[in-house]
């Protein structure tokens, strides 16, 4: 058997690493005593025995998740530093639809309240005219984490988006885009028009989705594709696969009443 080499530098921690399924057969406990000088002269059944001993008292860690009523204080919390006059009353039937989604509750599933077929995969966008609380609702949900599903991301407003030079940055992560569909005016802005900038980033954000399974959510006060004759809608603005698309990537969350705004 080939003797330790000075020049592999063990690690001292290796011995600390011991499972009964990694050191469980005669080769592998040759390996360790390569790799681990001081356990070059144990007996194989030492090394067994020790593995098994740390095997049956290994504990898996569960992460830490916050229980629905701490959700629910997080929520209320971060609602009143968004309006200070907040009530979570108002438009709570919305609130505890995205509640069910982030703890992976069934009845997520069920609601009548989403118009495409929903899914725990997806991301959420909300739909509704302005001041509606679609801005607040999404911002004071980001704040909750330690839960299944967790609304994770940057959030960032379209007109900041249309401002940068590159779109890139935006490409890499989990986004909150707030007020999609804002910038409707064809001007020229860096060399590409503003529609120009958020399509580009809408089909990015379309493959993350689709290879590395990243969330886009969305707040916007237009229709995805529909509407009335002159109505704006994402399919005037951003073509005809983007509403396709949007299906596909998110929750469709309509959300109605009149403005919180005074």
């Amino acid at each position: 058997m080939e003797k330790f080499n000075q020049d592999t530098k063990p690690n001292p921690n290796y011995r600390k690493k011991f499972f009964l399924e990694k050191y469980g057969t005669t080769e592998q406990i040759e390996k360790h005593k390569v790799e681990c000088p001081e356990a070059y002269y144990e007996d194989p059944e030492v090394i067994k025995k020790r593995a098994e001993y740390w095997n049956s008292v290994y504990k898996e860690q569960k992460p830490f998740m916050i229980s629905h009523n701490r959700a629910w204080e997080i929520y209320n919390e971060s609602c009143k530093l968004y309006d200070s006059n907040f009530d979570i009353k108002i438009n709570h039937e919305f609130a505890e639809l995205v509640m069910w989604y982030i703890f992976k509750d069934d009845r997520f599933l069920n609601s009548k309240l989403i118009f495409n077929k929903p899914s725990f995969d997806k991301s959420l966008m909300f739909i509704g005219s302005v001041g509606t609380g679609k801005t607040m609702i999404l911002t004071a949900m980001s704040k909750i984490r330690n839960v299944p599903n967790p609304i994770l991301g940057r959030i960032v407003s379209e007109n900041k988006i249309v401002a940068e030079k590159e779109v890139k940055p935006y490409f890499l992560h989990n986004l909150i885009i707030d007020d999609l569909g804002t910038n409707d005016e064809v001007d020229s802005f860096n060399g590409r028009d503003k529609v120009e900038n958020i399509k580009l980033l809408l089909e990015q954000r379309y493959f993350l989705f689709k290879e590395k399974k990243k969330k886009t959510h969305f707040s916007t006060n237009k229709k995805v594709k529909g509407g009335e004759d002159g109505e704006i809608t994402m399919e005037t603005l951003y073509g005809d696969r983007v509403p396709d698309r949007i299906r596909e990537m998110c929750n469709v969350i309509l959300l109605t009443g009149n403005s919180l705004r005074k």
